[in-house]
């Protein structure tokens, strides 16, 4: 069977497809990296000890010497840190970046449902597992899917880049849809409906997102909670209640005088977006955290 590998890294995408979701869209982490878009350096904003004191108390995570804390998700603010925990409404996308392969010629097994070449990738049975469990776990708390571009070339995305229409031309699909018996998820364009890899004629096809359904599904499905409420529900869903409850609890263990309630609430904050990115690390996904106005 014909088929034509991708002449790009799987990063490259990945880089690309963030640098359009942060541009105007919301805030992107990456796994691994969620302590470094989180960090701040404003000694007038959060004293750094308290800081790492509940991160080393809560999950056994060491800061080095000299950091100091801030949520930098509003950055005209951080002289007053209180303003990033005001009320609004959040909604997190959890992205699990894949290249595709192009399959074509008659020896397709998919050629006659999709009438031309299409496109696939897979993925291994641990990971794939580590997704649907996730997507159950998180409930209406985030949204998670696989996302990958409608190309095989390095040419391609570089212009889409350019464009700035990476995820316009991106298929987006739940793992929970494609479910658990399968290694591979075929589509053809961008939220066109698509097939599974163990297809058999008596299979349904299987919906996927475009960028502007995602997005419309993630402004509709914002709560309005302060990012503070956001972040702990999602800390709750993947690592339980003790572990968010072990955030405040330290930090009233760890009172300090000068330290004011707006000011905690923003270590509690940044601790938990960086408890967060610790959960998400084995399931290899981005994390984009939309602010809907």
């Amino acid at each position: 069977m014909p088929t034509l590998d991708p002449d790009f890294e799987e990063a490259s995408f990945a880089g690309a497809a963030n640098a359009e979701l942060g541009r105007d869209r919301g805030r992107w982490f990456t796994p691994g990296q969620v302590e470094e878009a989180i960090l701040g350096y404003d000694a007038s904003t959060v004293p750094g000890d308290t800081a790492r004191a509940v991160l080393r108390r809560v999950a056994g995570i060491e800061l080095g010497p000299g950091v100091w804390l801030t949520p930098n998700w509003w950055l005209r603010c951080a002289a007053r840190p209180e303003g990033s925990l005001l009320q609004s409404r959040f909604a997190s996308l959890l992205l699990q970046y894949k290249r595709p392969t192009m399959q074509y010629g008659a020896s397709a097994p998919l050629m006659e449902r999709y009438g031309a070449p299409y496109f696939r990738f897979a993925f291994t049975p641990k990971q794939h597992r580590t997704l649907v469990r996730l997507d159950e776990a998180l409930l209406d708390e985030a949204v998670v899917r696989y996302a990958s571009p409608c190309t095989c070339h390095r040419k391609q995305v570089e212009q889409w880049q350019m464009d700035r229409s990476v995820l316009e031309n991106t298929n987006f699909v739940s793992p929970r849809r494609i479910g658990l018996k399968h290694r591979a998820w075929t589509y053809l364009l961008p939220g066109a409906v698509g097939y599974r890899n163990r297809f058999s004629s008596d299979d349904d096809a299987i919906p996927s997102d475009s960028d502007a359904s995602l997005f419309a599904q993630l402004v509709d499905g914002a709560r309005a909670l302060a990012l503070d409420r956001h972040v702990s529900q999602l800390l709750r869903l993947l690592a339980g209640e003790a572990a968010d409850t072990a955030v405040d609890e330290t930090i009233a263990e760890l009172e300090v005088s000068e330290i004011d309630t707006p000011r905690a609430q923003a270590i509690a904050t940044v601790a938990r977006l960086l408890l967060v990115g610790v959960e998400l690390q084995d399931s290899g996904v981005s994390w984009w955290l939309l602010e809907a106005r």
